[in-house]
Order: C-alpha cells, then sequence, then structure tokens
C-alpha cells in the first residue's frame, strides 16, 4: 500500500515517545542554523560552523537551495492545469464501460 512507508504514532501504541536529544547536532536543526532560523542548539551551531570551516560555500548553496525550492513550489502552485499527483488525466484513462 502506497501509505505503509509512514506509520502514525497513536495512543495505543506501547512504549514513552523517543526523547529529543539536544546535546548531538541534527541536520535538521544545521540546516536551521544555516538558513537563519531559532530552532537550533549550541552543539547544531557548532557542527555548522565546523562543516563552513571545511566548506566556506555551504551556505550559499543552502539557501540556493531553498530558493530554488520557493520558486518550484510557486511555479506549480501557480499553473491551475499542471496535474498535482500521479494520476494520468481522464482522458487518458477513459474507454467505453471504463469504470476509471
Amino acid at each position: 500500500m502506497a501509505s505503509d512507508w509512514f506509520q502514525a504514532i497513536t495512543p495505543e501504541d506501547s512504549g514513552p515517545l523517543p526523547e529529543i536529544d539536544t546535546s548531538v547536532a541534527h541536520i535538521a536543526r544545521v540546516y536551521d542554523y544555516w538558513l537563519g532560523g531559532k530552532d537550533n542548539f549550541a552543539p547544531d551551531r557548532i557542527a555548522a560552523e565546523a562543516a563552513m570551516r571545511e566548506d566556506p560555500n555551504v551556505v550559499e548553496g543552502v539557501r540556493g537551495n531553498r530558493a530554488f525550492l520557493a520558486r518550484s513550489v510557486r511555479y506549480l502552485a501557480g499553473d491551475p492545469t499542471r496535474p498535482t499527483t500521479s494520476t494520468p488525466p481522464a482522458s487518458a484513462t477513459s474507454r467505453p464501460g471504463s469504470t476509471n
């Protein structure tokens, strides 16, 4: 099934929820730091700065990636004729007697 990759946590699930360990850097928070966000911690900032020393262009690349994402979303959202799912148009599957 297409939704098998995502398993939601429900109240019936046993065991405690996983804890967020803010003492260890996490790439999502490092990325947040590079983008100028506020949702990061000291280990994330230390890791981000270390990566920036290794590759001074990393921030430019991350911000370029985010700009590309924003342009792509605006483009796709702005074209009402563009399909937003993988379902083919009705004319491609319609035939007499078909339930598609």
